[in-house]
């Protein structure tokens, strides 16, 4: 978001992200994350209570959700996902609970088609729409 751009710029999203909630959330023990989800294991996401993602694909989306899912049928543990992002100018926040609700898979029509830019057009600040 725009808050968290402008007080932690130059910060990696994770950290900024976990650092906005602290404030907020006095207490409450969160952990940024730096590396990409597939290199957990599910025994790794079995140890929270939720897990929160700011991803930057569909495909990390779906690899998530389907991670979670398969723990919630082997294992009967439930572990909501919250996801959100943003395409283009369009942001999203979806609430995910394995086996509960409609998942990533269920809602992949609210997604709009993934664009590509070169990168010298997104390298330093963007200066149109299509380039955020």
């Amino acid at each position: 978001s725009s808050g968290i751009n402008a007080e932690y710029g130059g910060k990696p999203k994770a950290e900024a992200a976990v650092r906005a909630v602290m404030k907020r959330i006095p207490g409450l023990q969160y952990v940024a994350h730096y590396n990409k989800i597939q290199d957990f294991d599910e025994d790794f996401y079995l140890q929270f209570n939720i897990v929160i993602c700011g991803l930057d694909s569909v495909f990390a989306r779906r690899w998530m959700n389907s991670t979670l899912l398969n723990i919630a049928l082997q294992t009967e543990n439930i572990i909501p996902f919250l996801d959100g992002g943003t395409e283009a100018f369009k942001g999203h926040c979806r609430v995910v609970i394995p086996t509960k609700t409609a998942c990533i898979e269920c809602n992949m029509d609210l997604y709009p088609p993934q664009q590509n830019f070169p990168l010298c057009t997104i390298a330093n600040t963007p200066r149109l729409p299509e380039h955020c």
